[in-house]
């Protein structure tokens, strides 16, 4: 936070879901950090039934620690921003009042994940801001 705060004074801190997203946040307004926190939706990432993202590496991976289907990511997606809410992988609704939604770049299909999403999402009326906007 103190290195983000030096270096770069606008930088955006954008917080996932959870207790160290928390502490982080307190600690960057202890530091006169005044911007707001927008909390981010990992479309093609599990969760599990504590919030946390599902484990996706080595030899404790779960099979749905990453979302490879298209029509999941999207649906999963507009639940969370019209309901809050999100399945994790035990099956168990969760809540997720987000302000961000984070697809990663270097899976394979994450452009045609983005091109789908972005469009399904508008088709939804849900409106698409940059991020400026949120801060």
């Amino acid at each position: 936070v103190e290195a983000s705060r030096q270096l770069a004074p606008n930088f955006i801190i954008v917080g996932s879901l959870g207790a160290t997203a928390d502490l982080v946040m307190e600690e960057a307004r202890s530091q006169g950090y005044t911007r707001s926190f927008p909390k981010r939706f990992l479309a093609d990432r599990g969760y599990n039934k504590d919030g946390r993202l599902t484990n996706r590496f080595g030899h404790k991976a779960h099979p749905r620690a990453i979302i490879h289907d298209t029509a999941e990511i999207v649906r999963r997606t507009i639940r969370v921003v019209k309901e809050k809410k999100v399945e994790s992988v035990e099956g168990e609704d969760i809540d997720m009042d987000i302000q961000i939604i984070h697809l990663h770049g270097d899976l394979p299909g994450c452009v045609e994940n983005a091109k789908e999403l972005r469009e399904e999402l508008e088709a939804e009326g849900i409106e698409i801001v940059p991020i400026t906007e949120l801060v």
